[in-house]
Parts: C-alpha cells; sequence; structure tokens
C-alpha cells in the first residue's frame, strides 16, 4: 500500500472462533471504537478495528496481520478456555507472539529491526496485549511469562457470562486497552513523563461534588493528572496559554461538568471557549500550519430543576448525563471516552498532517475535529488568510445535507466559494483531479459529482459472523459499510433499495438505515427545480429516499404508527407470494415467523416469496451492488428461509435480466464488492480465478430443508434446479467477459472497474470510491442516444 493510504493506527482482536464470549466482547469493542457509525453518525471519525478468528491450512493466523499498513498496531489476544484447548490455536498465537514485531520495552527479545517494503522500520510500534477471559490463559506459558495480561475472568460466570457481567467486563476491558494506547501513545507526545492533563471545567456553585468525584476517578486512570481549579494552575501562568499549548501537544482534555450554575458563570465560560478555540500546529510557512486542532472535550449534563442556557461552544462535544445512583461507573464511562476523543484526536492528527503536507496551496486548512458553527467562526477569527481559503477539510467520512446547509453562514466568513470536504471526500478528489483533471487543475473544475439521472439502486448485505471471520471481519463491519453506502447514495440524489424487516426487534441494520435517512434526506425548497429528493411530497412514493421491499411473513405485521412514521422517507413494497393472495389463507398469511417455523408449507411460501422479491426488485431497479451475505444458515441451529443464498439469487436475477425477451432487455449492471467477505467474497473469489471450480457453499444443498421441501411439486422442483443451473452458467459467462481483452466493457460497466471491485483486500474508502465510479458508468449508459432530424 503507497505511503499516503498508511493508517496512524489499527487494533486488532485474535480469538478463537468458537468461543461466544470472547466474540461478544470483541464486538463490543467494535461498537465502543468506531464511535457511532452503526447509528447513522456520519461524521463520526474512529480507527480501523479488525477480527483474527480463524486459521488457514497452514495453521497461520487467516487474513495475516499486515504490520506495515499502519504506524502502530494493537494485537488484542482474547484467550478462553476453548483456545487454550485447540492445540493448532496454541501454536498459532505462540507463532504470533515470536514473531510480531517487538518494542523497545521490551526486555525478553532482542528488539526486532525489521522492516516493511518500503524499507521503513516497524520495531517498536506493535503491542501485543493479553486478555484473559478465562483462567486457562496462565497455561500458554511465553506468553503469560512475558506479558501481564488483562484479567477478566473474576468478572464473568463459567458459562459465558449474564449481560450484565458481560458489559462488566467490557468496561473493564475498554479501560485497560484506552490506559495502554494513552500509554504507549499520548504519554510519548507528553512534554515530560506522566504528563497528560484533564480539566475539570466546573462551577463552584453547584459542580463541586460531581468535579471531584471525577478527579478521584482520573487519578486512577492511567497516572493522569486532574487540574481541578485554579489552585493548580501554577503562578503568573494563564488559563489560555496552558490550554492552548497543551491542545497543541494533544497531552490535555477537559471534562466540563455542566450544572445550571455553569452557562451564568464568565470563568467557566470562558474555560469552555479557550479549550474549544482552534489552534495552528505550526507556522503558517510550514506544512502543519494549515492544520489546526481544538482540545478534545467531553460534557457532563447535571441541570438540577432551574432553567438555564445552552452554550454555544458545546456545540458537537460529546455529551452525557450525569447519574448520582451508579457514580463510580458513570466516572469511568466519561474518563474513557475522554481518552478515546484524545485517541481519536490523535489519529485526525496524523492524517490532517498527511493531506496537509501533500497540499502544495495555501487555499486549504486541515481540521482535527468535525466542524460545528461556533468552531468554524472561531477559525474564522484566528485566520490571516481566510478569504484565501477554498477548502476546509475535516475528519470522518462527511457531513450530511441539512449540516452543510446549517454551516453556510460560516462558510461565507472565509470566501463565497468555500467548501467543506471530508477527508474521504478530499482523499477521492485529490486522486479524480491526478487522474482526469491534470496536474494543478483546480478541484472545481472537475465534473459535478452525481451527474444527471436519478438511479435506484438495489443494496444487499449481511452476513454470518462465521463466515465473515475468514476474511477477517464482524458482522458489524458489514453493517458499517451498509450505512456508509445508504448515505453516499443519498449524497449523490439516489434511491436506495433494500430487503429485510422495518419491524422486527432484530432489524438493528434496517432501523440504522431508516435513521441515517433522516439526517441525510434534504427537503428541497423548490421541489420542481431541485435534483434532490423532496420528503415534502408525501404523495408520490417513488421520489422518496428509501424503499424496502417487506417479504412475507413480516410484510403483514406493521402497525399504523410504523407506517405513518416512515412517510416520505421510505415506501414500503409489500411481496406475498401468489399462494398467500387467496382471500382463503387470510389466516395463514397472518401466521408470524415463530409460528411459520413450525409449518413446513408455509415456510416453503416464505421461501417463494423471498424469490419474488428479488426477481421484483431487480425489474424494478437501475443497479445492484452486493457485498457481505451469508452462503449458510451457519451454526444458529435456524433453518434456511431462502431456496439457494441470497445474495447468489439476487446477482442471478441481475444477470438473467436481459433473457426475459422484453424490448429493450438487458442484464441489470452488478457490483460483486469482494473485500467484504460472506456470500459476495465467495462469488467474487470465483469471478477472480477462472481455473477455480464452482464454491460447493454456493448450492442447493447449502440451503437444504428436507421438511420444506416435501412440498414441492415435482414441477416446482425440476424449476428451482434450472434456474439455479441458470445463473451458474450465467456467473462461468460472466467470468469469461470479464477476462476478455477484447472487450472493455461487460454490460455496459467497464471491464476494469468490476475486476476492481473484486479484489479481497480493499479498504472501505476504496470501496466507496468504486461505487461512485460504477454509479456514473450507469448514469452514463441509461442516457439515451441523441436523436438525428431526418434533414441532419
Amino acid at each position: 500500500m503507497s505511503t499516503p493510504d498508511l493508517l496512524p493506527l489499527a487494533l486488532y482482536f485474535v480469538f478463537h472462533p468458537d468461543c461466544e464470549a470472547s466474540r461478544n466482547l470483541a464486538e463490543g469493542m467494535y461498537r465502543e471504537l468506531r464511535l457511532g457509525f452503526l447509528s447513522g453518525d456520519s461524521g463520526s471519525p474512529s480507527t480501523p478495528t479488525w477480527i483474527r478468528a480463524s486459521l488457514d491450512e497452514k495453521g497461520v493466523l487467516a487474513p495475516p496481520i499486515r504490520f506495515e499498513l499502519a504506524e502502530r498496531n494493537l494485537i488484542v489476544l482474547l484467550c478462553s478456555h476453548r483456545l487454550v484447548e485447540d492445540a493448532e490455536w496454541v501454536r498459532a498465537v505462540l507463532k504470533l507472539h515470536e514473531t510480531i514485531p517487538t518494542t523497545p520495552g521490551d526486555k525478553t527479545r532482542p528488539i526486532s529491526t525489521e522492516a516493511d517494503a518500503s524499507g521503513r522500520d516497524i520495531h517498536g510500534l506493535n503491542q501485543l496485549l493479553p486478555v484473559a477471559v478465562e483462567d486457562s490463559f496462565y497455561r500458554l506459558g511465553p506468553i503469560y511469562q512475558d506479558r501481564n495480561p488483562v484479567r477478566l475472568f473474576h468478572l464473568m460466570s463459567r458459562d459465558g457470562g449474564t449481560l450484565r457481567e458481560t458489559e462488566r467486563a467490557q468496561a473493564a476491558l475498554r479501560r485497560s486497552i484506552l490506559e495502554h494506547l494513552a500509554h504507549t501513545i499520548l504519554f510519548e507526545k507528553a512534554t515530560h513523563a506522566r504528563d497528560l492533563r484533564v480539566f475539570l471545567s466546573h462551577a463552584k456553585r453547584d459542580g463541586t461534588k460531581i468535579a471531584s468525584q471525577l478527579r478521584d476517578g482520573i487519578r486512577q486512570f492511567a497516572q493522569m493528572i486532574p487540574w481541578y481549579d485554579e489552585n493548580d494552575l501554577p503562578w503568573a501562568h494563564t488559563y489560555e496559554n496552558l490550554l492552548t499549548k497543551n491542545a497543541q501537544s494533544m497531552t490535555a482534555g477537559m471534562i466540563a461538568v455542566v450544572t445550571d450554575a455553569y452557562p451564568s458563570r464568565p470563568w467557566c465560560r470562558r474555560e469552555i471557549g479557550l479549550a474549544r478555540q482552534p489552534c495552528r500546529l505550526g507556522e503558517p510557512t510550514d506544512s502543519t500550519g494549515k492544520v489546526w486542532t481544538v482540545q478534545p472535550v467531553v460534557a457532563v449534563m447535571a441541570p438540577d430543576s432551574n432553567w438555564n442556557t445552552g452554550l454555544a461552544a458545546l456545540e458537537r462535544v460529546p455529551r452525557i448525563g450525569w447519574s448520582q445512583d451508579a457514580p463510580v461507573e458513570r466516572v469511568e464511562r466519561i474518563v474513557d471516552r475522554l481518552v478515546l476523543e484524545m485517541m481519536t484526536q490523535y489519529v485526525n492528527r496524523a492524517i490532517a498532517e498527511k493531506l496537509s503536507a501533500d497540499h502544495t496551496g495555501n487555499d486549504a486548512c486541515f481540521l482535527t475535529w468535525v466542524p460545528d458553527t461556533w468552531s468554524l467562526a472561531e477559525l474564522a477569527k484566528h485566520l490571516d488568510n481566510r478569504q484565501e481559503i477554498r477548502w476546509i477539510v475535516y475528519p470522518g467520512v462527511g457531513l450530511s445535507p441539512s449540516e452543510h446547509e446549517g454551516l453556510k453562514t460560516q462558510l461565507r466568513l472565509f470566501h463565497q466559494d468555500t467548501q467543506l470536504k471530508s477527508f474521504r471526500e478530499w482523499k477521492a478528489r485529490v486522486a479524480e483531479g491526478k487522474n482526469a483533471a491534470g496536474p494543478g487543475q483546480p478541484f472545481d473544475k472537475l465534473p459535478a459529482e452525481g451527474g444527471p439521472g436519478r438511479l435506484s439502486i438495489a443494496l444487499s448485505a449481511g452476513g454470518l459472523n462465521e463466515e465473515l471471520a475468514h476474511a477477517g471481519l464482524l458482522l458489524e463491519h458489514v453493517n458499517e459499510a451498509m450505512i456508509r453506502l445508504v448515505m453516499r447514495g443519498m449524497e449523490l440524489g439516489h434511491r436506495i433499495v433494500f430487503g429485510g424487516s422495518l419491524n422486527s426487534s432484530e432489524a438493528s441494520l434496517t432501523n440504522s438505515m431508516f435513521d441515517a435517512a433522516l439526517r441525510w434526506i434534504e427537503i428541497a425548497k423548490d421541489p420542481i427545480e431541485s435534483s434532490r429528493v423532496s420528503a415534502v411530497d408525501l404523495q408520490q412514493p417513488k421520489k422518496w429516499p428509501l424503499a424496502n421491499y417487506s417479504a412475507y411473513p413480516y410484510c403483514n405485521h406493521f402497525q399504523p404508527g410504523q407506517r405513518a412514521n416512515l412517510l416520505g422517507v421510505c415506501e414500503v413494497i409489500e411481496v406475498v407470494p401468489r399462494a398467500l393472495q387467496d382471500p382463503s389463507r387470510k389466516q395463514d398469511r397472518a401466521k408470524r415467523r415463530n409460528q411459520i417455523e413450525e409449518r413446513p408449507d408455509l415456510r416453503k411460501l416464505m421461501g417463494d416469496a423471498l424469490t419474488e422479491m428479488r426477481q421484483r426488485s431487480t425489474f424494478e431497479t437501475d443497479a445492484r451492488i452486493v457485498f457481505g451475505g451469508r452462503s449458510t444458515e451457519g451454526k444458529s441451529g435456524k433453518r434456511p428461509s431462502s431456496w439457494m443464498p441470497g445474495i447468489l439469487e439476487e446477482v442471478g436475477c441481475s444477470l438473467a435480466k436481459g433473457l426475459t425477451g422484453a424490448p429493450h432487455a438487458a442484464p441489470q449492471p452488478v457490483l460483486i464488492i469482494g473485500a467484504l467477505g460472506g456470500c459476495a467474497g465467495q462469488i467474487a473469489g470465483f469471478l477472480r480465478d477462472q481455473s477455480q471450480e464452482w464454491p460447493k457453499e454456493l448450492s442447493l444443498d447449502s440451503c437444504a430443508d428436507s421438511r420444506r421441501e416435501y412440498h414441492l411439486t415435482d414441477t416446482e422442483r425440476l424449476g428451482l434446479t434450472q434456474r439455479f443451473q441458470q445463473y451458474q452458467q450465467l456467473l462461468e459467462q460472466y467470468r469469461r467477459q470479464l477476462f476478455d481483452s477484447n472487450s472493455p466493457q461487460v454490460n455496459g460497466i467497464s471491464r476494469t472497474l468490476l475486476l476492481e471491485a473484486l479484489e479481497p483486500e480493499l479498504s472501505l474508502e476504496a470501496v466507496l470510491q468504486l461505487v461512485d465510479r460504477f454509479l456514473n458508468e450507469v448514469q452514463r449508459r441509461q442516457q439515451p442516444m441523441p436523436t438525428v432530424s431526418a434533414t441532419g
């Protein structure tokens, strides 16, 4: 990977695939460390987090940990009974322990002088953190002798632990990881040893008690130094100089205790204002002079019964309510979140400094925080050349249209053409500028994003953890990608179509997509002239940004209130198999999923509904994007719902669309993403390798249910077999087309682009860029050919 793509920090969780407690811990840490992607919080920057829960045929972690892709790597080894009992896994983790590039403080082995392919020395930048999930960890001799583990076994019972015990263990693991990172990274940036300061901003009238509890909690965390009041300030020093200095050095943060009296105290307002005041990292003439930072801040909200006013400086600051019933646990969460904000600032700063160094002009400034109205106005005050600034580049993946709209007034403080660009957008624009616009051409001269023509895009994802583990992924990785693609599609003004249930307690992803849509839809001021989706026009569902194909039995369980909440945002398209449309079967149609499990005849109809949903969605959309997905029902014991792996059936429907005989029929453009594993990963692997046989995971047997299939007629059974064989033949033909050098396109899409998407090691940012290119090509493919007059 090239140097610009080098990550400042990467985290890996290594655990045995059969240990449920370890997997739960890894999933919980992913949610904690990724800071809100699954809630649709598109602006949240975060630290790349991966898993390793699979071994290859040689007994080595698969996929291998590629230390050279990040400046620093932390490998969290979750040691359980399952791992210690498995001799192959013991050999694998001992091998990892022996070969991981060592740290300068490791006295047990000579320091490695290993370097990556670019010659960059990678010793001292990698850490192994063992976690004793169960007490058998002490049987892992060399690891036990070398490294002091995080001990969790005393927090959990032997059967894996209750929900409460799991939460306690996750909290302890979160604390240990953050403390470790604080020691190895933040302290390294300190002006002298153990100089990690936390300022406690509070009003003495009603905030002293909470601040003192926070002070006591901070002292127990990683030797951090709490600054409690003016008595902690050295004589002749000012808060302004101290806060500015520590914000620049990344060794300090602030906790604001926002009580009733806090907003009315001038000194409190000054403290929070100084902490969130942007400051330049270097001299204006240096590359770091284009990088601006603020001090990490979290807020503790502790209102009483009096009226008070808000504080503009607290916009976008993470906040949590105070709990007097459980103050110790709340202090732990507050301190942990502050350290996580400091770590995120470290990652953002490293990325911003790299982007700044690669940009030769003085028309951009790079932020280490996601901007808000207050901080943008403050930035304008401190920029001498604000009228020259055309680009303000910030962390994360992008603000929503409404958030952009809310910042327009502040952007006018710079230049009338100043634009906000996320790190992702900036990298994509730089790549576009180099490849298409030529060196030195301004970004605003590039083609407008999105282009003419609104598309209806079918997205398919999902998956099983045991399948995704082979690619080093959790289901949360796939869900995050789904949210990101939904937001990107809506950003470009397209309509997103998906399956699944919006009214199930298990539909967390679908509900997150709905929440993301609420943040991302733009209320058009003029629906006629606007190219964006108008959520105001409630009478035209086809204009709404989301469409959910809800197959039997879920489609029958919507309540009136649920449908009302979806108006203007998501059209629900019910798919009921033909056999249940007979009025005499009304009672069967109303059966719920848990009742259908015991009725094989109704389970047959459920499989029919899923097939009909996939076929119908193919003909009612312009393009399909697939990733993740399950090829079997896994170890859950649940009977399969579909006649064949779902994503395989969807890809088959897309490729078969051109065989209908309808006028102008053509295969539906489909982008198969291989980097997110699952069923799509299996298909991508087959397509990448011309010599590979058809994968056994992609078969009718993988979804077989003899009780359900008993209700198939001979004609239906033959039809199912023929349809599966047709999809297999279409994919074999598709593979030949992908490697046909005489044809630059396949189904109207660049052959090179389709092959790139199949690669197994693409970053999510690279996937998003491929999706952008794919959608642009689909748009061009759909534009009508110019008509030529008879006289022309």
